[in-house]
């Protein structure tokens, strides 16, 4: 993720947007090699008896705890993606940074996450996860607020905002999807998990889309109006995730989650999550 958002930013600046896909493609197929080797059979529970679908799907969704973690969820995606889709567009049209230096924002921002992605683990293990995520996600917000207030502050201190709220985004991330795997009793962990990636797609969806129709731009590089008003929302839904944070429960029958085992998948996602919208801001398409 760290590598992959400025690369394929680059790729797509020189060689067309296309080109990132393709690049994609033969570089996803080793996989396909790999997985016949490395992964396990996972058929210990083919004999066991099953849950119908559906009725997996009614429990994923009718369980307190899990709707306290959708809500948490669901808070965190939305905040994101209502700004993160529009950041490079604003970094271009209103701060005044070219387009050839957009993956320089990443990879400093990436490298600062790689870093960080482990102490923010090993800090959520030591001094409680609810703790921590409520320190982080006030500054998340607060950073949220500040990088669609920027105008025309200088490309150092751009960078520096953005790799700043990158840090604090998979901060609040890891302590979150703690959390959220906790509150769920393993049993069930595999059906909620799935449910949570779509809810998580969805709702970016929603946000991205709320954001769109809340900015406006005349033209191709030309400034965006109306970002200030997204980094009102963006943050004040950020800061109502510290409140749903504290309703979330552990689960009875929970195993030990740790922070820092969940780490760098958390950063990963978080990371991955702000580079799937760059392609729009590539040859202006």
């Amino acid at each position: 993720s760290v590598v992959g958002v400025p690369v394929g930013l680059v790729i797509g600046n020189n060689f067309g947007w296309n080109m990132t896909f393709i690049a994609l493609g033969l570089l996803g197929m080793p996989i396909f090699f790999i997985a016949a080797y490395v992964l396990p059979d996972l058929n210990a529970h083919l004999g066991a008896a099953r849950i119908h679908p559906l009725e997996s799907l009614r429990r994923t969704f009718t369980v307190r705890n899990h709707l306290n973690a959708f809500a948490l969820i669901i808070a965190l995606t939305c905040s994101g993606f209502l700004i993160f889709p529009y950041v490079s567009a604003y970094y271009v049209g209103n701060v005044g940074m070219s387009e050839q230096q957009l993956p320089w924002v990443y990879i400093a921002g990436g490298i600062l996450t790689l870093v960080a992605s482990p102490i923010i683990g090993r800090w959520a293990d030591r001094a409680g996860k609810l703790f921590v995520f409520r320190v982080i996600a006030p500054l998340s917000a607060l950073l949220m607020f500040a990088i669609t207030h920027l105008q025309s502050a200088g490309i150092a201190f751009a960078i520096m905002v953005f790799g700043a709220l990158m840090v604090c985004n998979v901060g609040r991330m890891i302590p979150a999807m703690a959390m959220v795997t906790a509150s769920v009793a393993p049993r069930n962990r595999g059906a909620f998990l799935s449910a949570n990636s779509s809810v998580q797609h969805i709702f970016g969806g929603v946000g991205a889309y709320v954001g769109g129709l809340m900015v406006q731009q005349a033209g191709e590089g030309a400034p965006l109006e109306g970002f200030e008003s997204v980094g009102w929302l963006s943050a004040g839904i950020g800061l109502s995730s510290v409140w749903l944070a504290g309703r979330l429960r552990s689960s009875e029958h929970e195993d030990t989650i740790t922070a820092a085992e969940l780490a760098f998948p958390a950063a990963a996602e978080a990371t991955f999550d702000l580079g799937e919208p760059l392609i729009a801001c590539v040859d202006g398409e």
